[in-house]
């Protein structure tokens, strides 16, 4: 209910901010007031005359037979509720035993930690999260969530498959990465994955190796889906910010695969590392903010922007008109969990208004990147992987004990590739 009625205030808002003249081409289809608003309607009315049919497939859901669980127990890096100082390691969590038919059961080798992971454990995102996990048929809200076992991503050995599963079998070495929102994740030593969520790992890897690229992967995959992709980068001019970090090493690398021209952001000392990633020009920001450096050069047809909205003037700036900016530092998660799922929405539709509606009269669009899981796209960048194109970049690598400096390191916010937990 509340969906459509969200939707349905985004239609009236649609008529009273956008001008009347307002119109924008998506692969030749005019998109206008009127279409916006129409589009909103239809959707607020689809979601109501679905949300009986969703009920029936949630009530459906739980009276599946529950997963029992092993006495003995596993460890994870766990947090049981939302704060500073809040993960530990337990080594009593229930290990899942009986898997849905689309299931599988990982014995972790190697996980990574991302910034996601420290933001999780502050409550970032636990509203929509929680949202979600309920869809999900996960207890969540009120604190039911917890423990929530926090790592997206991971390497490891099929322990067992569900009775649908066909493409894998227990024993193969797989990687993969599991949707944000779950509340078990893969820095465990066992983690239950959808089918769809992992393919078979590159052959040159390690786990330690393999480990460090899903997550980053797919969320840059997820960014440039549908804004440039191998067939059309040859020649592209491409920004990536923040070029050190795992998002920028993993991109770069990417871009070059694809024949873009690549330009990057870090501090003098990681320009040899974004260099030797094949960077053909780098700006060094703590010298000269990259808009001022770049200003009387060629504009971008492609910016990635992993900073967040203190940059985005900037990056209109330097793109070219009819180019594309995508961050994946977003609004959304800050004001849904400042002003709740409808009223958060609300504002996050004027945001997005706002950043867009008179540059896109110059050709240019701004969006947002989100994670999505994603086998498929790892199995063709394995493709990659294995013919050296894409190279792990790892800085640090930890024990599972030593969890603690290894979300220390992150939290720091200056890393040089990803850091590594190994079971």
């Amino acid at each position: 209910m509340w969906v459509s009625i969200l939707f349905a205030g985004l239609a009236i808002l649609s008529l009273v901010v956008i001008p009347d003249d307002f119109e924008y081409f998506v692969s030749d289809i005019p998109i206008t007031r009127k279409f916006v608003s129409i589009f909103f309607v239809i959707t607020a009315t689809v979601s109501f005359f679905t949300q009986s049919n969703k009920q029936r497939k949630v009530q459906d859901n739980m009276r599946r037979k529950p997963r029992s669980t092993c006495t003995d127990g596993m460890k994870a890096i766990t947090i049981d509720g939302y704060g500073d100082d809040v993960i530990r390691l337990t080594s009593n969590n229930p290990r899942p035993e009986n898997l849905q038919d689309y299931e599988l059961l990982i014995r972790v080798k190697a996980s990574s930690i991302n910034p996601i992971d420290i933001r999780i454990s502050e409550g970032y995102g636990s509203r929509v999260f929680n949202k979600i996990r309920r869809g999900m048929n996960y207890p969540a809200g009120d604190g039911k969530e917890f423990p929530i076992t926090l790592g997206r991503d991971c390497a490891g050995i099929v322990e067992a498959v569900g009775d649908k599963v066909k493409i894998f079998k227990p024993g193969q070495e797989i990687w993969g990465a599991i949707e944000v929102a779950r509340p078990y994740g893969c820095l465990a030593e066992f983690v239950v994955v959808k089918e769809h969520e992992i393919s078979l790992k590159p052959k040159g890897l390690t786990f330690e190796q393999a480990a460090s690229i899903p997550y980053v992967f797919l969320t840059t995959w997820s960014a440039i889906e549908g804004c440039i992709s191998e067939k059309t980068a040859k020649g592209k001019r491409v920004l990536v910010l923040a070029g050190t970090g795992g998002i920028g090493t993993f991109a770069i690398q990417l871009f070059k695969a694809w024949g873009c021209y690549v330009t990057t952001t870090c501090s003098t000392t990681g320009i040899p590392l974004v260099e030797k990633l094949g960077a053909d020009n780098v700006i060094d920001y703590r010298k000269q903010e990259f808009s001022e450096a770049l200003k009387n050069e060629e504009k971008f047809d492609f910016i990635l922007d992993t900073m967040g909205p203190k940059f985005y003037n900037s990056c209109f700036s330097v793109c070219k008109r009819s180019g594309r900016i995508v961050s994946l530092v977003s609004p959304v998660m800050l004001l849904t969990d400042k002003h709740g799922l409808v009223l958060g929405g609300i504002r996050i539709f004027l945001k997005y208004l706002q950043l867009n509606l008179l540059r896109r009269l110059l050709g240019k669009r701004l969006s947002w990147g989100f994670f999505s899981a994603n086998g498929r796209a790892l199995k063709y960048i394995r493709k990659l992987v294995d013919s050296g194109k894409i190279q792990p970049v790892i800085e640090k690598s930890y024990s599972f004990e030593d969890f603690k400096r290894a979300f220390d390191h992150i939290a720091t916010g200056h890393s040089r590739g990803k850091t590594i937990i190994t079971f």
